[in-house]
């Protein structure tokens, strides 16, 4: 009997051992997918084997007392395994605090009833002066601990299993299945002790054989060197917004960089898709775009961003149709990028237009009116090669200011509208038309923009606000006024037909043979540059006005 109680005694005693120095190990890689749970389960054993080799212990009082933290090293041996097994597999969305305070609670309600035994309703009887151990006679609460316990080892036997069948790696599979022999092959070596084919607990020995295995995934499978990253770890991680829908347009998942994209709610999985979307406008693309049969990609704006949809269809194992993933990306600043690139393109595209045709025209004229002066001996012609000279410089002042602006405006400054526009007209020459302010507020600009947006506007308006030659005196009014969100320039002249008025900013419309084409081109590309609009509307004395909107006031 002395050397059955040794080996017994050794056996517990290697197991507890064993289970510590593995669970040290396990602790140093505890950022492998699944190693904290795991390393629970290594303490559960210690705590069980531990538990056992005190029950040996020769006074009756001790063991007794001792014996009853094996059902607390059960419980969490199972329920670390569950852990594992959950997180392992890609389902740690289940591993959270809600979980883990079920855990807490759980196990606090088995180590009450172990030491406190209501009613004997856990423990019917104890007794420790058998040879070896503690015999022990169970009571219904035993019985119910011992059948949740085994729901939990079948379900992450199941979990696991189904994770080698879909896994595709080579490596992963056998890591998968020298884990799951750790986890369950202590099952039976318990079994059999509570169903009474042997005297005392063999459990310690499955804890023996599965850190046999545990180490056969570690050296041969490499668990702590490669262990599968965690599907829900990188779905959260990624800045690709996720949202999966099923066929009746609910979602499913989602991630937390398409909750943040589209402003969900983190409640909104089983919410249609119609209610989780607050935006008509991402409803009616989700409706007419991204549910068809194929992979469809398209770019919508969203609460001031520009987002990049792609719509996959998702099929289950059988290859039926079940949902969609749609992948949202955040492209604004890329958006920006083009849109700036097409800017660049369209100044170089102005500048060919005005090098091959505008100043070609002016400087045919002057060719042509100078050889006249040279064969007639006429000085009356040199006065249109002098205009024409000029209409050249003018040209080539609104190409370099063309070049020079639009791009856009990162470092705004406070601007008072009414001494800037005042500075802005004596830059101009008037021919006697008149200005007036009608405000004295601050606008936040590029200053140097904004100068040049006014005295273009000002000299459009001088040289087109009058049916008389722009060089003779003009009875003209110009007036710079606010509107709610920004400001305005009308003059009394004859103003702009409405079939015109969108065709004004584009680059070498011109009404008059003196101007050069590109002032109100300048315009746009300023009012562009600051993210405002603009429209040509009619004044209120019939002549022209040009509304500039969405300006940031000072006082605002």
């Amino acid at each position: 009997m002395d050397s059955t109680l040794a080996a017994v005694r050794l056996t517990y005693a290697f197991a507890a051992v064993a289970s510590l120095g593995f669970g040290a190990v396990l602790w140093r890689n505890r950022g492998k997918s699944g190693a904290t749970s795991l390393f629970v389960t290594t303490v559960a054993a210690f705590v069980w084997s531990g538990a056992l080799l005190l029950s040996t212990h020769p006074s009756p009082g001790v063991a007794e007392w001792t014996v009853r933290f094996r059902y607390v090293g059960a419980a969490g041996s199972v329920l670390g395994g569950l852990g594992f097994a959950l997180e392992y597999a890609g389902y740690e969305r289940y591993v959270n605090q809600r979980t883990a305070g079920a855990v807490g609670i759980y196990l606090l309600v088995v180590l009450f009833v172990s030491f406190v035994n209501p009613g004997r309703l856990f423990l019917v009887d104890l007794d420790g002066t058998v040879p070896i151990g503690v015999e022990q006679h169970w009571g219904p609460l035993f019985w119910a601990h011992l059948v949740i316990s085994y729901a939990v080892i079948l379900t992450y036997v199941v979990i696991l299993t189904r994770f080698i069948y879909r896994s595709r790696h080579r490596l992963y599979r056998g890591q998968a299945v020298a884990l799951l022999i750790g986890l369950a092959v202590a099952a039976p070596f318990n079994l059999i002790y509570v169903f009474g084919y042997v005297p005392v607990d063999t459990t310690p020995i499955g804890f023996i054989v599965a850190i046999g295995s545990y180490t056969i995934a570690i050296v041969r499978y490499q668990y702590t060197d490669v262990a599968p990253i965690a599907r829900r770890k990188l779905i959260d991680t990624v800045n690709v917004g996720m949202l999966v829908v099923d066929m009746d347009d609910r979602i499913t998942d989602s991630n937390p960089a398409a909750r943040r994209l589209l402003d969900l709610d983190s409640g909104a999985t089983g919410t249609p898709v119609r209610e989780a979307f607050g935006d008509a406008a991402l409803r009616s693309t989700y409706e007419s775009e991204l549910t068809g049969d194929g992979s469809t990609e398209v770019t919508i704006e969203h609460d001031g961003k520009y987002l990049l949809f792609e719509s996959v269809p998702v099929s289950d194992d059988r290859g039926q149709h079940v949902g969609y993933l749609l992948l949202v990306q955040d492209v604004t600043t890329q958006r920006h990028r083009e849109q700036e690139l097409e800017r660049q393109i369209r100044k170089l595209d102005q500048f060919a237009s005005v090098v091959s045709h505008d100043l070609r025209n002016p400087l045919n004229v002057a060719q042509g009116r100078l050889a006249l002066a040279r064969e007639m001996d006429d000085n009356e012609h040199l006065g249109e090669v002098a205009a024409a000279h000029e209409r050249m410089d003018r040209l080539i002042d609104d190409v370099l200011t063309l070049a020079r602006d639009g791009g856009d405006v990162t470092d705004p400054s406070v601007v008072p509208l009414d001494s800037l526009t005042e500075e802005c007209w004596d830059n101009v020459e008037t021919h006697g038309a008149r200005l007036v302010v009608e405000t004295d507020r601050e606008i936040y600009a590029d200053e140097r923009q904004l100068k040049q947006l006014f005295e273009n506007l000002f000299r459009n308006s001088v040289e087109h606000g009058s049916t008389s030659n722009s060089s003779q005196k003009t009875d003209l009014t110009v007036t710079v006024g606010t509107l709610p969100t920004g400001f305005y320039v009308g003059d009394d002249g004859p103003g702009v037909p409405a079939a015109e008025r969108e065709s004004v900013f584009e680059t070498g419309y011109s009404t008059g043979t003196e101007g050069t084409g590109l002032g109100l081109g300048i315009v746009s590309e300023i009012v562009a540059a600051h993210d405002w609009e603009i429209q040509v509307a009619e004044s209120e004395s019939g002549g022209a006005r040009f509304e500039i909107t969405g300006v940031e006031f000072r006082d605002e």
